[in-house]
C-alpha cells in the first residue's frame, strides 16, 4: 500500500502540478516560481521535474505490482486487483508514450500531426 500512496498520492500529482504551475505559457510567462531556461539546448525546469516525478511514480508502482504478486495468493481474483492491473497497464503505456514522444518543432514551424496527436493522447 505504501508505494502505490507514494506513486499515486505524492509522485504522480507533483508530476502533473510541476507540468500545470511551472511551464511558461504562450507569452513565455510562468503560473509558478521557477524562470524560464533561456538556453535552448537545455530542458526547461518543469519538463526535468515533470519527467522526474513521473518516472518515479512508475518506480513505485512496479515495486508495489511485484510486492502484489509475491505476497497474495489469488492474483485478480477481485475487482480491486482486476481494476489494479488495468490501472498498472494503462500507465506503463502512458510512460512508453512519454519515451516515444516526439520533439516539438523549431518555433514558428506547424506541428506535424504525429506530434499533435500524441500532445493529445498526453493528457
Amino acid at each position: 500500500g505504501i508505494f502505490m500512496t507514494l506513486s499515486w498520492g505524492i509522485m504522480v500529482p507533483l508530476g502533473v502540478l510541476s507540468a500545470v504551475l511551472l511551464r511558461p505559457n504562450e507569452n513565455g510567462k510562468l503560473c509558478g516560481m521557477v524562470p524560464p531556461v533561456t538556453d535552448a539546448s537545455q530542458p526547461q525546469t518543469w519538463f526535468v521535474l515533470h519527467w522526474r516525478f513521473q518516472l518515479g511514480a512508475f518506480l513505485f508502482a512496479i515495486i508495489a505490482f511485484i510486492l502484489a504478486m509475491v505476497f497474495t495468493t489469488t492474483h485478480f481474483g477481485s475487482a480491486h486487483a482486476a481494476l489494479g492491473m488495468v490501472v498498472f497497464i494503462l500507465m506503463t503505456l502512458h510512460v512508453g508514450a512519454g519515451l516515444a514522444r516526439p520533439h516539438k518543432p523549431p518555433a514558428g514551424e506547424p506541428s506535424p500531426f504525429i506530434r499533435v496527436a500524441w500532445e493529445w493522447g498526453h493528457f
